[in-house]
C-alpha cells in the first residue's frame, strides 16, 4: 500500500471512528463519502465510490472511449500477424 493510500485508508478510519459521514481527500481536496454515509443510504448507487460497503453492486461496467478501442484493435491485428 503506498502512501497516498495509507493516509485515505488512516482518515477513513478515523471518520468513522467519529461518526462521521465525509473526510476530505488531501490530495484532491474531494469530498468523500465514509462507509457510514453509504450504510446509511442502504444500498449501492452505482457511482463507483471509493467506500462502498455493498461491492459496487449496481456500478455499470465502464465503456471503452473510441482511443481504447483503437489501441485495443491495434493490439489484437499486431497479435493475429505474429500467428
Amino acid at each position: 500500500m503506498s502512501n497516498g493510500c495509507a493516509d485515505i485508508e488512516e482518515l477513513h478510519r478515523i471518520a468513522c471512528g467519529r461518526g462521521e459521514t465525509t473526510y476530505t481527500d488531501p490530495e484532491s481536496g474531494f469530498t468523500v463519502f465514509t462507509e457510514l454515509a453509504h450504510q446509511k443510504r442502504g444500498a449501492c448507487c452505482g457511482s463507483g465510490c471509493r467506500h462502498c460497503p455493498f461491492d459496487h453492486a449496481n456500478v455499470r461496467p465502464r465503456q471503452a472511449t473510441s482511443d481504447e478501442e483503437a489501441e485495443a484493435s491495434d493490439t489484437e491485428e499486431e497479435s493475429h500477424s505474429d500467428a
